[in-house]
């Protein structure tokens, strides 16, 4: 059992409090700066296919989910009122992470699976730690609802922290290994884009351009998450009970606005470029009146890598 002064818990809920305040900032003013974009490079255009809902999935969800998170984080009344209010809002919260990385997650799977061109053998590979993600991921949240949480002295500090979560040291690790089968996931990631960006320098086959554009992006903001990730995983596991939680909401409104941004720029490629060299295509390629165009082997959302060709 845990003993703090109100000092040291007034302390600790303060962070939280900036913290919860700055994560919600980036997200409203990363949506208000892109929403124009947002309009001519998505809601002007197929918005049926496969790629732009999960855009929409990853843009709404965390903005929607997270609007009622950050008011009941500082108005919590309503929140302890209730009996198992606090459990309620822990689940909730641990819920909409989930969603979104598990949406983040497949478009993960659908940019690596156009990178190599609809590889078999990479969307084996890919997918089985796709899976084996999922699999930890819940496994981790069952071992963290099942443990014993935070014995909190005094116990109306629990009162003076209103509805910020707390986890015993047990859950710490959990939640951290939960977070490890993520980071790993993005590793793999960056690992796939990484090669594919030195087979095609080496071989000279995009010297620039939009290809050199996409695969420079894409390691920028799968760098950005994982950093992220990683933060998140360091606070678990070293965290003290009321700042084990601080980075989770955080790191998830910060993948999910790295990759809006990421589809944003490859939407804009998309639709100024007649051809793709590689990325996700987020609407097949027309060129003038043109009927869209698809590959022999996918007529999926997003196209194979091809070379570019000029038109005379």
């Amino acid at each position: 059992m845990s003993q703090y002064d109100a000092a040291e818990i007034q302390t600790q809920v303060n962070w939280n409090h900036y913290v919860e305040l700055i994560e919600f900032v980036i997200l409203v003013y990363d949506y208000i700066l892109t929403f124009d974009i947002e309009i001519e490079r998505f809601w002007k255009h197929n918005t049926k296919r496969l790629a732009p809902i999960l855009f929409f999935i990853n843009r709404y969800l965390t903005l929607f989910g997270n609007l009622v998170l950050v008011i009941f984080f500082f108005w919590p009344e309503p929140i302890l009122r209730h009996h198992n209010g606090r459990e309620s809002m822990d689940f909730f919260a641990q819920g909409l992470v989930f969603a979104v990385q598990f949406n983040i997650s497949v478009l993960f799977f659908l940019r690596v699976d156009a990178i190599y061109g609809g590889s078999r053998r990479i969307a084996v590979i890919f997918g089985l730690v796709l899976f084996a993600t999922v699999v930890n991921d819940v496994v981790q949240l069952c071992l963290t609802d099942k443990t014993d949480p935070a014995a909190v002295d005094p116990p109306s500090a629990l009162a003076q922290v209103g509805s910020i979560p707390s986890f015993s040291n047990t859950q710490g690790l959990h939640l951290a290994y939960l977070w490890i089968g993520i980071f790993v996931l993005d590793i793999c990631v960056i690992i796939l884009t990484l090669w594919k960006t030195v087979h095609l320098y080496r071989s000279g086959y995009v010297p620039g351009g939009i290809g050199a554009l996409i695969m420079r992006d894409g390691l920028m903001y799968f760098g950005v998450i994982t950093l992220a990730t990683l933060a998140n995983i360091l606070a678990f596991a070293l965290g003290t009970e009321f700042t084990k939680g601080l980075l989770p909401i955080f790191t998830n409104i910060i993948c999910s606005v790295m990759m809006s941004r990421l589809m944003l720029n490859l939407r804009e490629d998309s639709l100024n470029f007649e051809t793709q060299i590689s990325g996700l295509i987020f609407a097949h390629n027309t060129t003038h009146d043109s009927p869209p165009t698809t590959t022999a082997e996918h007529s999926t959302e997003y196209d194979l890598p091809r070379r570019r060709t000029d038109h005379h």
